[in-house]
């Protein structure tokens, strides 16, 4: 490569960056709905690949794993942080496996079929509610209605799993007030209603 191309070729690159960078929402935006209206075909292209280069991605995930765990690290973070759906999913499955474990039983079937709706239509049900709490704002917790500690037997404990038993609740609430009480609806907005005219004062 001459001293020119050289020269042209890290003009294209700087050029091509800056364009990123003053159209990256634009492009960004293009990419997800290219992803959105194209799952199939870009699933079949992922799992052709996949075939064809067995031994390829064999000996790269061999050489290369703390690269491969870092960023995979990496990634369960930053979906953790824009996606409130990925998170939900995330936490829901820990949230039953630890139910289920501390009363001493053994998870069987997968957490949506525990809970009993998809997790983006539990995303619904807890968005849906009487306060205007919404799960993506992240000030609230995920709280058991009827309470798991009531539960006597391993069908009482994947019962009170099913979606209907959860609501969001203040993190401040729920941890100190409510804790492992049976849920009280009055003294809830008694308490709500002091805490908001307490918050317009401050």
């Amino acid at each position: 490569m001459t001293a020119r191309e050289i020269k042209m070729r890290i003009i294209r690159v700087n050029r091509n960056k800056k364009y990123y960078e003053e159209n990256k929402d634009r492009i960004s935006a293009q990419k997800k709905e290219y992803r959105e209206n194209n799952k199939d075909r870009i699933s079949a292209q992922k799992k052709e690949y996949r075939e064809n280069n067995k031994d390829r991605i064999k000996e790269y995930q061999k050489n290369n794993k703390d690269r491969i765990k870092e960023t995979q690290k990496e990634n369960h973070l930053n979906r953790m942080k824009k996606d409130p759906l990925y998170k939900l999913g995330t936490n829901m499955r820990s949230l039953i496996s630890s139910c289920i474990r501390r009363n001493g039983y053994t998870k069987k079937s997968r957490s949506f079929k525990i809970l009993g709706c998809s997790f983006e239509d539990f995303l619904k049900h807890l968005d849906n509610n009487l306060y205007g709490f919404t799960y993506e704002e992240g000030i609230y917790d995920i709280d058991h209605i009827t309470p798991i500690s009531s539960a006597t037997t391993e069908d009482e404990v994947i019962f009170l799993n099913h979606y209907n038993n959860f609501q969001l609740l203040p993190s401040v609430y729920n941890r100190d007030i409510k804790k492992a009480n049976d849920w009280n609806r009055e003294h809830f907005e008694e308490w709500l209603k002091i805490y908001q005219e307490d918050n317009e004062k401050n």
